[in-house]
């Protein structure tokens, strides 16, 4: 509890010296299977970055999603193209992964 006490106040100090427009603060990596990190799942609202699009999603949304990927082995990971959590961005490349795949041909 005191270490997010600090971090709050560290926000703050940040917003009121330097970046006023400063509004989100990511309280680290999720792993929704570790009980010592998963508290971080009870600060609302809660939002998740999608790993392939970067849009914000609420956790509320995806966390059936997120927890299909976390059951799958590494073997199985490595084979995906991609983890998406947008659905909405559909199958398509997106631009930037047209520009990787025309470099690295």
């Amino acid at each position: 509890m005191v270490g997010a006490i600090r971090e709050l106040e560290f926000c703050r100090n940040i917003i009121q010296n330097y970046n006023p427009c400063l509004v989100f603060y990511q309280l680290g990596e999720m792993t929704t299977c570790c009980p010592k990190v998963n508290y971080k799942m009870q600060y609302q609202p809660g939002i998740v970055i999608c790993p392939r699009t970067k849009k914000d999603l609420m956790w509320d949304d995806v966390k059936d999603s997120v927890k299909v990927f976390e059951g799958l082995s590494i073997n199985d990971k490595a084979e995906l193209p991609y983890i998406q959590l947008d659905f909405d961005a559909g199958e398509h490349p997106l631009p930037e992964e047209m520009i990787v795949n025309l470099i690295a041909d």
